[in-house]
């Protein structure tokens, strides 16, 4: 059933971190008039509704990664991949309702089956409590196969380098640092629990998972962050059952210096993680083929049909004796 006909204008500025804008049809010109969300009811500022409309955004514009870990970013802080502070801030309201959250039997298929309300007027300026409490252009998702019910300590996390998808060097985005991207891990202390959890986030196997040397995955390049240099973990309850939920690397672990630059390890250590427990090692390098002729060697022999050096005897009137 169709509830709506928002439109969503999503920006992806980072490896599968999103910006979303919204469209709403303008009730008297028919033209799509774009802008943020923001609502009016303060029951919908709940860290539960901004979820289950980002659950649904991931839904659509994915449609096999049907939730998303939200990033908050500083309505005053600029970003190098981001509209500048100003920008963001004079963002118009053109929804003052949208509850994703009504619908049986999970995550919307898309943000057309929740229930919205045009801002009035449409746009609306932002007010105030919208700029303070962060509204839509101040969130980031990115989208995941599993159920984040907290908020993360990271941004997302990814391997990369790798021969497939279950294995390669391990990649995160840090919020402290989210304006440099994705940067690579070389915590000293990261094992095999942390590499299952991982691998859990990620939606792999993850029972035999594995910590790789650094010389099994491609390094990084000397210009990318190194986001996490030495990590902490601390499990949360789960917040609707008296039980203790798997460790999550993007939801529970962060870097114990929050705000050092002090660096314990480098790129020589980047951690790499196998999902499987199978990993496809890099071939060496093949030796060089020779090189002949005037580039730096003598000319291959070249054998006639007859066996004899360059070419067949001369016979006949024209051999010369």
């Amino acid at each position: 059933m169709v509830r709506n006909n928002v439109q969503l204008n999503v920006t992806e500025y980072l490896d599968n971190v999103y910006g979303v804008q919204f469209g709403v049809q303008h009730p008297v010109t028919g033209t799509t008039v774009w802008g943020t969300y923001c609502p009016l009811d303060d029951a919908l500022w709940s860290d539960f509704h901004a979820q289950a409309i980002a659950n649904a955004v991931c839904s659509q514009i994915t449609g096999v990664l049907p939730y998303a870990l939200l990033a908050s970013i500083g309505s005053t802080r600029s970003y190098s991949f981001l509209p500048p502070p100003d920008v963001r801030r004079d963002m118009p309201a053109v929804l003052s309702r949208l509850d994703c959250g009504i619908v049986a039997g999970g995550v919307p298929a898309n943000i057309s089956l929740c229930s919205a309300e045009a801002s009035e007027p449409l746009p609306m300026p932002p007010t105030l409590a919208c700029i303070q409490y962060g509204d839509w252009t101040n969130k980031l998702i990115s989208c995941q196969p599993k159920l984040f019910w907290l908020a993360p300590r990271l941004g997302s996390v990814r391997l990369v380098g790798g021969a497939n998808s279950s294995y390669g060097r391990l990649e995160v985005i840090n919020q402290e640092t989210l304006d440099r991207g994705w940067g690579t891990v070389c915590a000293p202390g990261f094992d095999q629990e942390h590499a299952q959890a991982v691998c859990r986030d990620l939606g792999l196997p993850w029972t035999q998972a594995a910590v790789l040397p650094a010389s099994a995955v491609p390094q990084a390049p000397p210009s990318q962050l190194i986001a996490l240099d030495d990590i902490y973990c601390r499990q949360h309850w789960w917040p609707t059952a008296d039980v203790h939920p798997p460790l999550s690397f993007a939801r529970d672990c962060m870097r114990i210096w929050q705000g050092s630059l002090l660096r314990t390890c480098g790129y020589d250590a980047d951690v790499g993680v196998a999902c499987s427990g199978e990993v496809i090692m890099p071939l060496p390098p093949s030796p060089p083929s020779p090189v002949y002729g005037g580039y730096g060697g003598p000319p291959p022999p070249v054998y006639g049909p007859y066996g004899g050096y360059g070419g067949p005897p001369a016979y006949g009137i024209y051999a010369q004796s």
